[in-house]
């Protein structure tokens, strides 16, 4: 009895360590570490660079272009900068970081996220002629947003994203809601 107990918790300890080996021998690669493997198939470590355009909508209709890195597959990074689609040169760029709530070895290609931005909005008037020169009206807006939604990491790099933004204009002390769609594509 004492030997078939010994020999159980024998086996049960050797495959308990074959399962919990750190590196994988390839035939042609050599070793590879087991434990980043998870990070390979997870599309936010795969992709982490990327590059997008968006419609917004914040009372007026905008467009732009972004750009954004994941540091870790949960926290990224980003800038964007887009025109109004008006009359007025409005113009505007923030930038801003997302946390990603998905767990980070998760292979799940859609993903919610959280975020904090600091936006600035630029106008220029219509001018008027003085003295038989044009003179714009500039004006500039600062504002802190909370950006949230979800996103969709496609196969071959494809992304595309849903956000609502709250925001705070801070020299007025007024809410600010925008609506955006992204869709772009990431590199490896």
């Amino acid at each position: 009895m004492k030997k078939s107990i010994l020999i159980t918790l024998s086996l049960l300890v050797c495959m308990t360590h074959m399962s919990a080996q750190d590196s994988l021998l390839l035939e042609n690669d050599g070793d590879m570490d087991v434990s980043n493997m998870l990070d390979l198939e997870n599309p936010r470590s795969l992709y982490r660079c990327g590059i997008n355009g968006s419609v917004i909508f914040n009372a007026f209709l905008c467009w732009g272009y972004g750009l954004d890195y994941f540091f870790t597959p949960n926290i990224s990074a980003e800038i964007n900068v887009g025109v109004l689609a008006d009359r007025h040169m409005d113009h505007y760029y923030d930038i801003g970081f997302k946390y990603w709530f998905v767990n980070k070895n998760s292979r799940n290609r859609f993903s919610p996220f959280l975020g904090l931005a600091y936006q600035k909005h630029g106008f220029v008037f219509d001018g008027e002629i003085y003295d038989g020169v044009v003179v714009m009206d500039i004006d500039n807006y600062t504002m802190i947003k909370v950006p949230f939604g979800a996103g969709y990491f496609g196969k071959n790099g494809f992304f595309t994203s849903i956000q609502l933004s709250m925001g705070d204009l801070l020299s007025f002390r007024l809410a600010y809601l925008e609506a955006a769609l992204k869709v772009g594509w990431r590199f490896k």
